[in-house]
């Protein structure tokens, strides 16, 4: 059976690429990050990823949660 694709599908794929990269990232500074091309290369996918299900969010849950826009934007920069 596939997955519905809702905002709710959408903002559950965020809230664990979220998990993921709090999970691995809590002890590592950025020396260690740049040198680490594998793990650098897992972050900069999950951002990706967050930034591509954000995009596919509805307008009205944005309209909603106006603070996922502005969210997106420190994500992007």
């Amino acid at each position: 059976m596939d997955n519905i694709k809702n905002d709710t599908y959408y903002i559950q794929k965020i809230q664990r690429d979220l998990e993921f990269i709090v999970t691995h990232m809590h002890t590592i500074d950025l020396p260690e990050l740049n040198a680490n091309e594998v793990l650098l290369d897992s972050m900069l996918f999950r951002m990706i990823q967050i930034s591509e299900n954000a995009k596919k969010l509805s307008n009205d849950y944005k309209l909603v949660h106006v603070n996922i826009p502005e969210l997106l934007k420190l994500i992007q920069s």
